[in-house]
């Protein structure tokens, strides 16, 4: 199950402004410049030039002395002229400061740059000094100074220098050692100094500076530790061995805590201890087996339950079972007038029929009329993170998670009240329902719960006692109406695609910066990818809003020349190929005449990088030469020659890999055969160009190639209820894409392909366990079936593209204004960008519906034309 990301909290704090922020504007010095950036203030000192890495500081501090501390620390920098930042908002504070944040980020209140080693030592010294009479919780990849010291320091990057981790799919910090060495700058790991590092230190130092190793205790020595499950800002929680038992071990450190009224670490883990006491003979809590504390740090000790997390992918066959037990856990939690407080799939371990709550920190007694701390996105609506504690809510986050484990994904709305939260919800019922029938009777529990959460009659917990028993046969008819018409959703999407052409209009946004910059924020990777993209970049958004990108073809050769530093610049995916598409939609409407057009073709063509060896679709020979193919089949036979013989080039050389079975290992699931990567993508290529090339021996092969993958997915191809890698089922890497390029073969050759039946039942079966995404998510399966039906229209098709259409802008309509926000694959993120963003959602569903072709891929009347005259002089030659 994707759930909710930890970094949420830094999303919702980003940019935020308040009464910190006023007071940071009253600190001002001639010799620094300040600016902003979503999450810090920087004070840069004028003239100074820092090197790539070196030692930096850090300050943490408690929440009520946040001023205090800052102005001391403020004077003493300024003072030594060094650069620093410091959080721009409380909320950024607070964020960074929260006992569930990352302890890659936690606590870093303060971060300052010395140029050198003997600044950073002197600053190290008096800072210890000034603040010597103030705590702060620890930074996790630091040397902290003693008696939790607000200063402490680390060897890193103090300017950005990347590298994108082709196996792993992540961008990797780096530093630069003294001795120019480029290594990792890991924030995954505590303290330690690098190879060829030396700490700048004296040994006159040794009075403030202690030995890092850990201390030897009793208390931790009677436990093996096994393993680490799980590492946040308030503390680890660890499998450890007890004589011959497995046992759990939770920590919780001293001074975390992000403001003034919320409760700290150890008090969280102090209210667990007290409720594990209260429920110890309730059979629906872990056994309290021990309690200690260790250099101010807190551990409790709880016997081990060896289950299945409620988050982790669940059986088909279980999920009843699982189901009825997390209903009975609740009744008796609410029925000893308890409130969770944050019930989620993740505080949930299934054993032995019984479903056991891992996670207490929360708990409270009704009569306490506790307000909320602990807030997980989705399973309680925003407006109610801050509320008092209720069962009622614990009832709205009951139905949450048994409809995250009916469909294996955590479900999402746009709204931030209950009452529309529980529209958006039911309409996913509706959904979910029709495509899972087996579990009807679920789904009813589930709109029953919704039922008493939004209720204004009190609640009882009789009501959920043995939960089976209150759903009335009649209400089966409930999930078997349907109110949805397509025209409607038409509309809705029309409408927030015309408010975000306008909002682009409005601002001049077009014209801008001659894609050097986009005027939009991508996610990390996209942000590393050239403008001019399809995937990341204004090609993809503004051909998908119908807006053209390229106004002056007279700037083409500098926009090219300004994209040719990115990664994979001239490719389909990331780069300049994706202005074939952009000028080919033009020509198309008749605002290009022949001449331009083929002068811009090859002023792209010649800026491509000849010695790029990379053959597949998304990267390399295929996708240029798919794109060519696009922009011939727009002219008269006989035009554009040169362009022409290009494209001929690229295809005698993607034949010749395809032969040599050339193919790159980029993907994570179907490595040697998916669409962007793999053989699926050039196989289908290979055979649009052996078509316009009439070669019949690169028709063969490509042909042989499609029949080898289709009997390789008839054999393979695994579409188990509890398989939950995303990728599976992508476009680029997965089973939509690979059907994709089966189903536009199957038209073409007019055969039939055995796994496409297997194919389409494997992505209906599990369409709702990913988020939405054009290249990665929903998007990927709403295409295969739009590809699946202009080329069959088949109503049952369609049918099924309506259905997943619906509960997709079920997750994303605002029910107040009709607007939508569609969540990107982080699950939390709303980017504009096509391949992984808003505008390649809303544009895949709308030409789905609209019964249109999919946009960067040749239309059915285009390969019909190429297949009609292949074949045509076939038969001639005959």
């Amino acid at each position: 199950m994707k759930t909710s990301n930890e970094y949420y909290t830094f999303i919702k704090c980003q940019n935020s402004n308040d009464k910190f922020t006023t007071f940071l504007s009253t600190f001002k010095n001639p010799h620094y410049t300040t600016k902003f950036d979503s999450m810090w203030k920087h004070y840069i000192f004028t003239g100074t030039t820092l090197p790539q890495s070196g030692w930096k500081g850090h300050i943490a501090c408690l929440p009520q002395d946040m001023k205090k501390v800052f102005k001391i620390v403020y004077n003493l920098l300024t003072e030594e002229e060094c650069t620093f930042k410091v959080a721009r908002s409380k909320e950024v504070y607070k964020a960074l400061n929260d006992p569930h944040t990352s302890v890659t980020e936690a606590n870093k209140f303060i971060t300052f740059y010395p140029e050198n080693d003997s600044k950073f030592r002197r600053i190290i010294k008096k800072l210890a000094n000034t603040l010597s009479n103030f705590k702060a919780p620890t930074i996790f990849t630091d040397y902290q100074l003693p008696n939790y010291s607000p200063v402490q320091f680390r060897y890193g990057a103090f300017k950005e220098l990347k590298k994108w981790d082709e196996v792993n799919k992540k961008f990797i910090d780096l530093m630069t050692l003294p001795n120019g060495t480029i290594t990792e700058d890991n924030r995954d790991e505590e303290f330690k100094v690098p190879d060829s590092v030396t700490l700048p230190f004296f040994k006159s130092d040794s009075s403030w500076l202690e030995d890092t190793n850990e201390l030897d205790n009793k208390n931790i020595s009677k436990y093996n530790f096994i393993s680490i499950l799980s590492q946040k800002n308030k503390g680890d929680v660890y499998l450890a061995n007890h004589k011959t038992k497995k046992v759990i071990i939770k920590s919780a450190n001293p001074f975390v805590q992000n403001s003034i009224t919320s409760s700290s670490a150890k008090q969280l883990l102090a209210n667990e201890s007290q409720f594990l006491t209260i429920l110890q003979n309730s059979g629906t809590v872990p056994k309290l087996l021990d309690r200690f504390t260790v250099n101010k740090v807190d551990f409790n000790v709880t016997s081990y339950i060896d289950g299945v997390s409620l988050d982790a992918p669940i059986a088909s066959k279980k999920k009843e079972e699982i189901i009825y037990a997390l209903c009975d856990t609740v009744y008796k939690l609410h029925s000893r007038n308890i409130v969770i407080g944050d019930l989620t799939n993740s505080n949930f371990i299934f054993s032995n029929g019984t479903c056991y709550l891992i996670d207490l920190e929360y708990l409270s007694f009704t009569y306490q009329n506790k307000y909320r701390e602990g807030y997980t996105p989705y399973y309680i609506p925003y407006n109610h993170s801050k509320t008092q504690l209720s069962q009622k809510e614990d009832i709205f986050s009951l139905a949450v998670s048994i409809l995250a484990i009916l469909i294996g994904n955590l479900p999402k709305y746009n709204s931030h009240d209950i009452s529309n939260a529980i529209k958006a919800l039911k309409r996913e019922i509706y959904v979910a329902s029709s495509i899972d029938t087996n579990n009807l009777e679920l789904y009813l529990i589930v709109n029953y719960l919704l039922n008493l959460a939004k209720s204004d009659n009190l609640y009882a917990p009789e009501q959920i006692k043995n939960i089976q028993s209150k759903i009335k046969p009649l209400d089966k008819d409930i999930l078997k109406r349907s109110k949805y018409s397509c025209h409607k959703l038409i509309n809705i999407l029309n409408y927030n695609q015309n408010k975000l052409i306008d909002k682009i209009s409005n601002k001049n946004l077009l014209d801008k910066n001659d894609f050097q910059i986009k005027w939009w924020q991508s996610n990390e990777f996209g942000s590393q990818i050239s403008p001019l993209s399809i995937q990341h970049g204004v090609i993809g958004v503004n051909c998908a809003l119908g807006r053209p990108a390229i106004h002056n073809l007279n700037k083409l050769r500098n926009i090219i020349q300004n994209s040719l530093n990115f990664s994979y610049n001239d490719s389909y995916l990331f780069g300049s190929s994706g202005l074939l598409w952009e000028l080919g939609y033009n020509y198309r409407k008749g605002t290009l005449t022949t001449k331009d057009f083929e002068k811009a073709i090859n002023t792209i063509i010649n800026s491509w990088n000849v010695t790029n060896t990379s053959i597949d679709f998304a990267l390399g020979t295929a996708g240029k030469l798919y794109s060519l193919i696009f922009v011939l089949s727009l002219v008269k036979e006989g035009d554009m020659t040169v362009v022409k013989m290009k494209a001929k080039t690229l295809h005698d050389s993607l034949l010749k890999s395809v032969l040599n079975d050339q193919h790159a290992s980029l993907s994570t699931t179907f490595d040697r055969i998916n669409f962007a990567h793999g053989l699926a993508g050039t196989a289908y290529v290979l055979l649009m160009s052996a078509l316009m090339f009439n070669d019949h021996k690169a028709f063969i092969v490509a042909k042989n190639k499609l029949k080898y993958i289709d009997n390789f997915l008839a054999q393979n191809l695994k579409c188990d209820s509890n398989f939950n890698n995303y990728m599976y089922f992508s476009w680029c890497e997965g089973i939509s894409g690979i059907g994709d390029a089966l189903v536009r073969a199957q038209s073409i050759l007019n055969n039939k392909y055995k796994s496409i039946p297997l194919i389409y039942s494997c992505l209906i079966k599990n369409c709702l366990k990913l988020d939405g995404c054009w290249c990665h998510g929903r998007s990927s399966i709403i295409n295969f079936l739009s590809d699946l039906f202009v080329r069959t229209n088949d109503t049952n098709v369609y049918h099924h593209i309506f259905m997943i259409s619906l509960y997709e802008i079920s997750t994303a309509l605002n029910f107040k204004n009709n607007t939508l926000k569609f969540i990107d694959e982080t699950g939390y993120l709303h980017t504009i960008d096509f391949g992984v963003g808003q505008v390649g959602i809303m544009k895949t569903i709308i030409d789905a519906l609209s019964k249109k072709d999919r946009l960067f891929f040749l239309d059915t009347k285009q390969e019909q034309q190429l297949s009609q005259k292949f074949f045509s002089s076939s038969y001639k030659t005959k």
